[in-house]
């Protein structure tokens, strides 16, 4: 029961909110059972207690198999629910964006009310929201921009030259709402516009044909608009990367981000983490730059999700360190900010990391045998572990004159790990716990490795090299892709 929509949303407000929702379900229930069912769920619910379905069944008198009438009637909880959350949020006073919507709602309310005095006031005060809204915030615009057409375009609103009929509303800032709708589109046009670009970059996703001839002819604002200046480079990036431009666009970003509202931060952020991903495949230069800007999003908290940090954000920090050769840099980290992963998960990322930071020293029987004895729980870790077990392996079979390995020859030792980790990757698959994507890059990793390994004796490697490098090249979605082209290298 405790999945259920009804209890999660509950879950979100404080004990006195609560409270204040159980009063105000009380008006909206027309029938007892239902007030009384309410009651015990809001009193159980704020105590923390488990919920019993016999017990719900039986306030409203209904028996085993009648559970779709109980569904129901929380669905309608949850309808309520969701209206008295809605207007808690319409009714903070520090969220500009919610007193445009009060506006706007009000505004709907009075139309063909005939109440030309109370819409009078409701415009006026609306009239200076628009007015004084931040340029720089997309939400804020596209709210006001609905609120300035119900303004506009009431019956009530005059067209005309100003005439001595006093109670008619006129029309003074027409050209403010031309202008508005002119900056809405543009922006948000361009935003889109990135987002696709991202896809692309990201998932080879499609670009619709017409995309780019939409952002050239648009009539773009003065560069006094920040966004538009920024979401046109991060565009001009995607269609084709410039180093100069680049750089000038991350100290645009990096400079300016906090003073954007946090929405707008979040996704300009994430186009920043992109570019440099994307200026990473290009030139490993840019990996300095990618620890710039992980330091900046964990030092501002950018990579937190209900109060931890994420852990993908954690563990590539310490990858990028890792490839550059800055593993004390990478110890550091790790130690500063382990105690900010959720509890759960901390010693397994901690490992995971370790065993990252040893392979880059080149400890390759340490970090095997750390990884050796783990059971991560977390299906990501323990994909990633098995990985990184694989690579340690290899490295350790590579370099080590001994011919025996933890009493098994070595090649015959590789292939044991490479046999289980493919049993590990079929299970999460047959799980549906792994993506599609996620499952065939690493099984194309582990098959690489595998070929690699029965070409260790070969005296010719040349062609075993390009034949490799050809496959690696064929594949889209190939896990640790950087690490296959190094030891192919090395054969």
């Amino acid at each position: 029961m405790e999945n259920l929509k009804f209890v999660n949303l509950l879950l979100l407000l404080p004990k006195i909110q609560m409270e204040q929702f159980a009063a105000y379900a009380m008006y909206e229930l027309k029938k007892t059972k239902e007030k009384q069912l309410l009651d015990y769920l809001v009193m159980r619910i704020a105590k923390g207690k488990a919920l019993n379905k016999k017990e719900l069944l039986a306030i409203l008198e209904l028996k085993e198999g009648e559970e779709r009438k109980l569904t129901r009637v929380f669905s309608r909880f949850t309808e309520i629910l969701e209206g008295f959350i809605a207007a808690k949020e319409l009714t903070k006073k520090d969220r500009k964006d919610s007193q445009l919507i009060q506006h706007y709602l009000l505004l709907k309310k009075l139309k063909g009310t005939g109440q030309e005095q109370l819409f009078l006031q409701t415009y006026r005060k609306a009239e200076r929201y628009i007015s004084t809204i931040n340029k720089n915030d997309t939400r804020q615009q596209i709210f006001s921009l609905a609120l300035a057409h119900e303004v506009y375009f009431h019956p009530h609103v005059d067209l005309a030259p100003p005439s001595s009929h006093k109670s008619t509303l006129r029309l003074n800032h027409i050209g403010d709402l031309m202008d508005l709708l002119e900056r809405v589109h543009s922006i948000n046009t361009l935003q889109y516009a990135a987002v696709i670009l991202s896809r692309k970059q990201i998932f080879d996703a499609g670009v619709p044909i017409q995309l780019k001839e939409e952002i050239e002819r648009l009539k773009y604002p003065s560069d006094e608009h920040y966004l538009t200046m920024v979401y046109s480079e991060i565009i001009t990036l995607y269609y084709d990367f410039e180093e100069g431009l680049y750089f000038a666009l991350k100290s645009l970003i990096l400079q300016n981000l906090l003073q954007l509202p946090f929405h707008e931060q979040d996704i300009l952020f994430r186009h920043l983490i992109n570019l440099t991903a994307h200026a990473i495949r290009l030139n490993k230069t840019f990996l300095n730059d990618a620890l710039e800007i992980y330091d900046f999003g964990i030092e501002n908290e950018f990579f937190l999700k209900d109060g931890y940090l994420v852990k993908e954000h954690l563990i590539n920090y310490i990858n990028v360190a890792c490839e550059l050769g800055k593993t004390d840099e990478a110890k550091v980290f790790l130690a500063k900010n382990k105690s900010k992963l959720p509890p759960s998960i901390q010693d397994q990322v901690v490992t995971l990391c370790s065993s990252s930071i040893l392979i880059a020293e080149k400890d390759y029987q340490a970090a095997f045998i750390l990884l050796l004895y783990i059971n991560f729980i977390d299906v990501e870790l323990r994909i990633t572990g098995r990985s990184n077990r694989i690579r340690a392996c290899y490295a350790w079979h590579m370099t080590t004159k001994e011919d025996m390995v933890v009493g098994e020859k070595k090649d015959v030792f590789i292939k044991d790990e490479l046999d289980s980790f493919r049993n590990v990757l079929n299970r999460l698959g047959n799980n549906k716990k792994i993506s599609k994507e996620r499952l065939e890059a690493n099984h194309c990793f582990r098959k690489i490795v595998l070929e690699m390994v029965n070409h260790i004796g070969t005296l010719d490697k040349s062609s075993v090299k390009k034949s490799l490098r050809k496959k690696l090249q064929n594949q889209k979605k190939v896990a640790c892709r950087a690490w296959l082209l190094e030891q192919i290298d090395k054969m």
